[in-house]
Parts: C-alpha cells; sequence; structure tokens
C-alpha cells in the first residue's frame, strides 16, 4: 500500500532550507559567467536539496520504513558537498590547475561514499522521532566518515586558497573564523543526535539556510559568478523543464489510479522528452539569429597615439570603476605607451592566448582557465599591463596592443560593463590598425621616388657589368638583397693608360643606404674625371671620404680602392676597413696572393688607409669580393668562407677555357646557398689585363 505524507509544521525549516537552495540553483542556472564556478555551486545545491527534501518528506510520514528510506536517499549526496566547496574555493583563488588531481580523488571518494549510503544501512541504520514529530536518522558505523568529508574538503580548500594569486587569493578574516567555528558545533550538535543524545531540535537546515544565503549575497553584490548577463537559453530550457514537470504530474495523476504502470510510463515519458526538443529548437534558432557579429568599420577621430590612448582612458573612467587606464602597443618585443613607457611583452605564447581571448579579462578570470605552461607568462603580462584588467587588440590573429586598468575599489565589474568596455576596446583597435596602416602609406609614399632612384641607379650598374678600358678587361656579378644594391662598384679610365676602380660595401639597410652606395660612383666617377691629373689610390679614397662627410656624416663605408697602369703592370691600391682582393694566376697552382691591410671604415674619424703597390703579371687576374659573399649561409647557417674562395679560384685556375672568373664565383655562392634570400649584397669584381 503506498505511504501516506501529511503536512506537518516541522517540515517547515526543511521547506524553506530547499527553497533557498532551489533558488540558489535557478540563480546560479540563470546567470551566464564563469562556467567552473557554475558547475560549483550546482554540485552544492544537488547535495544540499535531496538532503533538505528528505528530511521534509520523511516529516510528513509516520512510517518508519518510509522515513528511513527517504533518509538515506537524502543524505547520500551530502558527501559529495565537501568536493564542491573544494572545486568553488581552489577556482576563486586560482589553484584549481594545480590542484586538479585533488578534486578528482575528493570526488571519487565521495561517489563512493554516497554509493554506500544509499547500498548499505553502515551511514543511515535506522531512524528515530523527535519530540517535534521530525525523523532523525540513527547513525550507522560510517556516518561520521561519510559527513565529514564536507568538512573536511572545505577546510582543505581554505588552507590551500591561501597560497592563490593577485587580488583574489583567498584571506582568512575573523568572519571566515567565527563561520569555521559555527559550522563545527552546529555538525558536532546534529551528530549528537544522530546518536540519540537529546540536546534540542536539530540546527543543520539553519546554518544550510544562511550560508545558501551568504553565497547569494556574494553572487549578488561581489560577482562571485563574474556574470555575463541573463543566460537566456537556460531561462528557457529551465522554463519549459517546470512546464513539462507539471504536464507531466497532470498527466500521472489523471490516469495513476485506471492505467497500468507500463501504459502510465509510456504516457508521460514524452513530456520531458518534447520539452527538452523544443529547448534545444529555441536555443539553436537564437544562436542563428545571433549569428556573427557585423563586420563594422568604426575608428575613432584621433590622429595621433596621445588623443586615442587619452579616448580609451576618458571612456573606460565612464563606464565602469576603474583608474590607471593605459594603452599599450606591441613594437619589437616590448609594449610601449604613446608617452615612451616600456614593459616586456611576454613571450609569443602568452600574447597568443591573450589574443584568443578577445574579451575584457579580469585578474579572476584566469583563476578557472586552462592554460598550462602559459599561466605564470600570461599573469606577469596581465599584471604588467593592468594590473587588474586588460583588453587585448588585435589585427587577424595578431596582438598589436593591449587597453590595461586598475579598479577602483574592490566592487566588481559587471557584465554590462565588460561588455561595454568591450566595444569602446574594439574601437580603440580598428582605430590603431587604421593609424598604423595611414602611416605605413605615408612612408611608403615618401619612400617611392627614393626606391624608384635607387632601383634605376642599380640597374644602371648592373648594365655596366661588363667593360674593357686601357687595356683591362672588368666584369662585375652581384645578388642584392631585397632589389636595393647596398654595395658600389665603378670603374673610371683616368687617361690613356690608367684605370681607376672602386668597389664600396655601405653600412646599413634600406633606402637611405642604397642612395648613399649611388651617390658613392657618383662622386668616384667625378674625382675620377677631375683636372687633377696625378689622381692616385689614396686621393681618390680622401676624396669618397669628403663626399661620405657631406652627404651623412653618420654613415660608414668600407671601400677598396685600384688604379692600375697597362704600361707598367702596375697596381697601386688604397683599403679603408675592406676585405681588400686577391690575386690570382691562371694555370698555377699554390696559395693566391692577398691585397688588404688593417684599415678603417670611410667617414669616420681620421681616414685610417691601408695602402700599396704591386705588378700584375699579363697571367693574373684581380678578384676583389664583398664581405657579405664570404659570409653567404647555407641552410644550417654555415657561411661560404675564404677556403670555399680558394677552391673555386683553384679550379677556374686549372681550366682549359677562360670562363667568366666573376659568374663562377657567383655561381658558386648560389650553389652553396641554394639560392635562398641573401642577408647581405654579394658582390664579385674581377680585373684583368686585356691580354690575358
Amino acid at each position: 500500500m503506498p505511504a501516506e505524507f501529511a503536512w506537518r509544521l516541522s517540515s517547515a525549516p526543511y521547506l524553506g532550507a530547499s527553497v533557498v537552495l532551489a533558488g540558489l540553483g535557478v540563480v546560479t542556472a540563470l546567470v551566464r559567467g564563469d562556467k567552473v564556478m557554475r558547475v560549483a555551486l550546482l554540485a552544492i545545491v544537488g547535495s544540499g536539496l535531496p538532503w533538505a527534501m528528505g528530511y521534509a518528506l520523511a516529516t510528513g510520514t509516520d512510517e518508519a520504513a518510509v522515513a528511513v528510506a527517504l533518509l538515506r536517499a537524502g543524505n547520500g549526496p551530502v558527501a559529495l558537498g565537501g568536493p564542491a566547496i573544494l572545486l568553488l574555493v581552489l577556482a576563486g583563488a586560482g589553484q584549481l590547475e594545480q590542484r586538479q588531481r585533488l578534486v578528482v580523488v575528493a570526488t571519487l571518494l565521495a561517489l563512493g561514499s554516497m554509493v554506500l549510503a544509499w547500498s548499505t544501512p553502515w551511514m543511515v541504520r535506522d531512524a528515530w522521532q523527535l519530540p517535534s514529530g521530525t525523523w532523525y536518522v540513527r547513525a550507522g558505523p560510517l556516518l561520521v566518515p561519510h559527513v565529514a568529508q564536507l568538512l573536511l574538503w572545505s577546510a582543505v580548500g581554505l588552507v590551500l586558497a591561501r597560497h592563490g594569486v593577485g587580488r583574489d587569493r583567498a584571506r582568512v578574516r575573523g568572519v571566515h573564523v567565527v563561520a569555521a567555528i559555527a559550522i563545527a558545533a552546529v555538525t558536532a550538535h546534529d551528530t549528537l543526535l544522530a546518536y540519540g543524545v537529546r540536546l534540542g531540535p536539530p540546527l543543520a537546515w539553519a546554518a544550510l539556510a544562511i550560508a545558501v544565503a551568504a553565497v547569494l549575497w556574494k553572487i549578488v553584490v561581489d560577482d562571485l559568478l563574474r556574470a555575463r548577463g541573463l543566460d537566456g537559453g537556460a531561462a528557457d530550457e529551465l522554463g519549459l523543464t517546470v512546464i513539462g514537470a507539471a504536464a507531466t504530474m497532470a498527466v500521472v495523476g489523471a490516469l495513476a489510479g485506471s492505467t497500468h504502470r507500463l501504459l502510465l510510463a509510456a504516457a508521460a515519458a514524452p513530456v520531458p522528452v518534447a520539452g527538452a526538443a523544443v529547448a534545444m529548437w529555441l536555443r539553436a534558432r537564437a544562436r542563428a539569429e545571433r549569428g556573427a557579429p557585423p563586420a563594422v568599420d568604426v575608428v575613432h577621430a584621433a590622429t595621433s597615439l596621445e588623443e586615442l590612448a587619452a579616448f580609451a582612458a576618458t571612456r573606460w573612467q565612464a563606464i565602469a570603476p576603474v583608474d590607471a587606464v593605459t594603452l599599450w602597443i606591441v613594437a619589437d618585443e616590448v609594449l610601449r605607451t604613446p608617452g615612451g613607457r616600456t614593459i616586456d611583452a611576454g613571450p609569443p605564447s602568452a600574447r597568443l592566448a591573450l589574443a584568443r581571448t578577445r574579451r575584457v579579462v579580469v585578474q579572476g578570470d584566469l583563476s578557472t582557465a586552462w592554460l598550462g605552461e602559459v599561466r605564470g607568462p600570461l599573469e606577469h603580462l596581465l599584471r604588467s599591463c593592468g594590473p587588474d584588467l586588460v583588453y587585448p587588440l588585435v589585427e587577424g590573429d595578431r596582438l598589436i596592443g593591449v587597453i590595461g586598468a586598475r579598479r577602483r575599489g574592490e566592487r566588481a565589474i559587471r557584465g554590462r560593463e565588460r561588455e561595454a568596455l568591450a566595444e569602446i576596446g574594439a574601437t580603440v583597435g580598428r582605430t590603431l590598425t587604421y593609424l598604423a596602416r595611414a602611416h605605413a602609406a605615408e612612408v611608403a609614399a615618401d619612400a617611392a621616388r627614393e626606391v624608384e632612384v635607387a632601383e634605376a641607379t642599380r640597374a644602371q650598374m648592373a648594365a655596366h657589368a661588363r667593360a674593357e678600358l686601357v687595356g683591362w678587361r672588368l666584369a662585375a656579378a652581384s645578388r642584392p638583397t631585397a632589389g636595393l644594391a647596398l654595395e658600389a662598384w665603378a670603374w673610371e679610365a683616368l687617361d690613356a693608360r690608367r684605370l681607376a676602380v672602386l668597389v664600396a660595401d655601405v653600412a646599413g639597410r634600406g633606402v637611405p643606404a642604397a642612395l648613399l652606395s649611388s651617390a658613392l660612383v657618383g662622386a668616384f666617377v667625378a674625382a675620377a674625371r677631375s683636372s687633377v691629373t696625378s689622381n692616385s689610390a689614396v686621393t681618390l679614397a680622401k676624396a669618397l671620404d669628403r663626399a661620405i662627410r657631406e652627404l651623412a656624416p653618420s654613415a660608414r663605408v668600407a671601400a677598396f680602392v685600384a688604379v692600375l697602369d697597362a704600361g707598367s703592370g702596375r697596381l697601386e691600391w688604397a683599403n679603408a676597413g675592406h676585405r681588400g682582393g686577391t690575386l690570382v694566376r691562371r694555370g698555377v697552382g699554390g696559395p693566391a696572393y692577398r691585397i688588404g691591410g688593417d684599415s678603417a671604415p670611410l667617414g669616420g674619424g681620421t681616414v685610417a688607409l691601408a695602402t700599396g703597390a704591386v705588378r700584375v703579371e699579363p697571367d693574373q687576374v684581380l678578384v676583389v669580393l664583398s664581405e657579405g659573399a664570404l659570409t653567404a649561409p647555407d641552410r644550417r647557417g654555415r657561411p661560404w668562407g675564404d677556403a670555399r674562395l680558394g677552391e673555386v679560384l683553384g679550379q677556374w685556375a686549372a681550366r682549359d677555357d677562360e670562363p667568366e672568373l666573376a659568374d663562377m664565383v657567383l655561381g658558386a655562392i648560389a650553389a652553396y646557398t641554394h639560392d635562398q634570400p641573401a642577408r647581405d649584397d654579394v658582390l664579385v669584381v674581377t680585373v684583368a689585363p686585356a691580354a690575358s
């Protein structure tokens, strides 16, 4: 015969505790916030609600067997409250990722204890009735370990949480100590009742109600869940669940007296299934209607980074309780403010993790994020920029900047405030991208004419890569970096017998260095064509030095200048910081003869040249290489080097035909580097007597 239930006043405390717990569950389900914190609170509700409902129902029956079954069912999930509180406290203090195994162990122990409580009398042996009519458990041998898990894991969580991070670390205050003492006293009081000691009515329901009220206060006032607003999908599902439960009860009530149990189950089962299907359809439709956010290209009318930083600070401070709002720009592995202050931008992994968030990040948000090895660098990056909250400015998947701020006071940043801050941050990010591209366009426009001039000069030099002048045969082979020639070469007849040759390397990169390289060629030609008939390698080198000081006082140029006399075969040279040249003889083995010496580049202080003279035999060739030719790397970064140059020169000297030595050396370098883009200009210039 089915058990009968009657309403009794002694059920009211437990019904009240059930309502408070259900309210906590509803609030947690409807608030869009931190997922881990929501799971922890729902687990607490799931462990406490069966307990409260079990006592409320047990109080309404006079049958001891029914009361025992209800009390066992309600006391089983109590052990799960300990792991749930442990999860909540560790998540709030940022210790969850490091203590995940502890949470798993606590949960498994609680689950095992729950199964034993449901299937054996080891936790709830029997039940006895208090004077108020309330049925209360009679303790089994394992009731104390079962209930003690609630206190044990809560205490472990509080101890571990003291080592939390930042402003969200758990701080043990006086109120926490008082609360812990009160909970321990209530637990001891109700445990003695379970052993038959009459000390008055149970008090656990009151402690539970107060604790739940405190948690609700933390959710509403202190933003425990780090709210993002109302979860509309969860609200629809909850409403449909209530409607489905009411409909199911109506079906059961209407058919219970006259229908077989199987038919009753078949009639009632489709109701919750239909409710779940409707909820899923509503959520899918809302997601489709919401879709992706429109790509609105809105930028703030700022003309400088300073104006943009002021705009971000003013708007953020008007929206939320924040101050010390700072705009940081990512540049050269550092974060820089418009005012010039810099901090380390952290490793690329931390910047990538921050860029992928695309939302306002509060320090406390990282406590439950699964970050792995990037946690430390990312937390350091946020503390440096914030220190309390940041918004990443992203272009594509690349972090281009950060807006950082400090909370004013202890009040949490609300969900709507975060959304408004993110809207302003998105505007700042688009404006920052616009300013960067506008600046790049201006630079490109200014440089276009210079690049055109530099390329034209390089093409002109390449067109004069072969020549035969006053008894000398000349050749040049080059491979510049990025299409801009920074290596310069030129030759000019001084008179009917003498020839002047220049090979120079401009220190620097880009268009300015390329223009200086072109200007050097012009200065060399002008000096060679001057009316000074006694032009020598030294006077030409000094003329170049004067030109460099006028054109670019801070520039440095390594140069090798040679004057060759076809009648006597005399080679006079002046070296300024260059590696010099090499004389190689055809058909004869042995080491080549180096021409050069210690010196300093042109354009510095006092001109410091290495000079000398040597006779060039009819079967000799002068070879001058740039430093970039010898340092050209292979795929493993190993330079080509003097040894390989010697091998190529030896192969050329031993050949019966007469291949162009400059092209042969350049080809050997290209084969060695597998035609990878050059890091530095590669230049080979050869000078040989025309009769050789």
